[in-house]
């Protein structure tokens, strides 16, 4: 079946207009934010400069400017490093002088000053000079995987909804214009990264088994295609964990997917049993010789194959109860949509009910989902579509037929329930993950962890809010969710960010002394 061309053009539209939305937002944050004014920034630069200097990876050992970060697995440092080796970094240490006045007090909400952790100059100001610039090339860095990240929302939502293109334009709308993933993709961190590719492995490994999983005629079924797609995944799955520990999830959730797609949906019979063995041991080979140095290392300078021990004692350690950290769900909440600097500068309580309030809808229609598939039972399965893009309309096709079904039941009947699950094991990975980590810490500001499932997450409150929607209110919903969602991250940047970092000019006039004599 041939593609329709205005249907695929209109599909590319859509996603070039929110990679360029995330685009020049992301560039706003990191314009408006000075450098260092992101959440542990202070500490991952120092361990790009390092690799810049050409002094190898760093120890994490005490009273080293990158502290903990020092058992950060190297990847995205050693990409930043090798982008900015060229750039002299002498002056790291001038900014990083920290703000005397630096206090978490309720008088800074009241004045909307000293939000600055270090103290910024002219040396900070574009165009961008030094450590400065190095940092913003680390920042667009993180802003190119953030982009990664977008695109493969939109990619794995019409690999799993292909008939409701409404419902992939709000998810990608979520990710894209999240403010909070906006702000860690302008960020000198490894959690963009991360992000994008366990986001891309997963969709790797979706079309792989797609491509794959088809009567053994096809020429997808040659050998070659039965080495290279497994070790493709692999080399992915290696990437992911040689960027961040928690990125182990690559290869979990791809190693889901082939189970699921070769014995849960194919035939459970010897011949799709030794393929499934023959993909896991190739993509688990390949991850272990690809990153295996990485942890041999840390076991042989820390004694510890994680290094998660080293960390901790560095970091320092705190303590929260599961309990507890469900007392302080909403603060996790407020984390996860929109907290900037160190956290302590945010919209209006407000914006946080409202987002909470969306939030619990879709989670109530992914829930309701869920209950009335299994009721239907798991013979009810939506109709295969063929691989390829033939998902698409075809020339001359009812464009009606791919957008949401006139009925509660009919949009039942299209979903698959494996997807659901899929969806639902994915972010329980990442929150299992971030609450394990959280009960260590005793801190729940750390919502950047739940990033790399921040597909799954866009993709099931989008479905959710379109359980309930009829087929003429989709696309405006949509529209709403994006435009509602460019508001709040205009705001943040023009009423939140800017005030806050930019100097009181009327309050240092008034600091000079009126006696001053000026001397040629």
């Amino acid at each position: 079946m041939n593609v329709s061309k205005p249907a695929f053009t209109r599909q590319a539209l859509y996603l070039g207009g929110f990679v360029a939305l995330f685009i020049i937002l992301g560039l706003g944050y990191s314009s408006l934010t000075p450098i260092f004014e992101n959440s542990d920034e202070t500490l991952h630069y120092p361990y790009v400069k390092h690799i810049a200097d050409g002094s190898g990876l760093p120890l994490a050992v005490p009273d080293q400017l990158w502290n903990q970060e020092g058992t950060q697995p190297p990847l995205y440092y050693a990409i930043v490093a090798v982008t900015t080796f060229w750039i002299d970094t002498d002056n790291l240490l001038d900014h990083l002088q920290r703000n005397p006045h630096w206090l978490f007090t309720d008088v800074r909400s009241v004045i909307n000053d000293n939000q600055n952790l270090v103290l910024h100059g002219p040396m900070d100001t574009f165009p961008y000079r030094h450590t400065a610039l190095a940092v913003h090339i680390g920042r667009w860095w993180s802003l190119l995987f953030g982009v990664i990240t977008v695109i493969c929302t939109f990619y794995t939502g019409r690999h799993f909804f292909p008939t409701n293109l409404p419902l992939v334009i709000t998810a990608t709308a979520l990710t894209a214009l999240t403010p909070q993933f906006l702000r860690v993709s302008a960020t000198v961190s490894n959690d963009s990264l991360s992000a994008a590719l366990t986001s891309l492995t997963v969709l790797v490994a979706l079309k792989a088994t797609r491509q794959t999983n088809q009567p053994a005629s096809q020429p997808s079924n040659h050998p070659t295609s039965q080495l290279t797609l497994p070790l493709l995944i692999g080399v992915l799955s290696a990437l992911a964990l040689l960027t961040k520990l928690s990125s182990l999830m690559a290869a979990v959730l791809a190693a889901s997917i082939i189970v699921w797609r070769f014995l849960l949906e194919g035939r459970f019979n010897r011949s799709n049993l030794q393929r499934t063995f023959r993909w896991l041991f190739i993509i688990g080979a390949t991850t272990i010789a690809l990153s295996g140095w990485w942890f041999y290392r840390n076991y042989t300078l820390y004694g510890e194959w994680l290094a998660t021990e080293t960390h901790l004692n560095l970091a320092g350690r705190g303590e929260l109860s599961l309990s507890e950290i469900w007392s302080l769900r909403r603060e996790i909440a407020r984390a996860y949509w929109a907290t900037f600097g160190w956290g302590q500068i945010r919209p209006p309580e407000w914006v946080f009910t409202l987002l909470n309030g969306f939030t619990q809808i879709g989670t109530v229609g992914v829930l309701v989902a869920v209950v009335a598939k299994f009721a239907m039972g798991r013979n009810q399965h939506p109709a295969r579509i063929p691989p390829g893009l033939s998902n698409l309309p075809a020339p001359g096709s009812n464009a009606a037929s791919h957008t949401p079904s006139r009925t509660f039941t009919d949009r039942l009947q299209q979903l698959d329930l494996y997807v659901i699950l899929f969806l639902l094991f994915w972010l329980s990975m990442s929150l299992v993950l971030y609450a394990r980590w959280v009960m260590e810490v005793g801190s729940v500001s750390h919502t950047r962890l739940i990033f790399p499932s921040i597909t799954a997450i866009s993709l099931l409150l989008a479905l959710g809010w379109h359980m309930f929607l009829p087929r003429r209110i989709a696309p405006m919903f949509s529209g709403v969710i994006a435009a509602g969602l460019i508001a709040l991250n205009v705001y943040s940047l023009g009423w939140l960010l800017y005030p806050a970092f930019t100097p009181n000019q009327q309050a240092m006039t008034k600091a000079l002394p009126v006696n001053v004599t000026f001397l040629d």
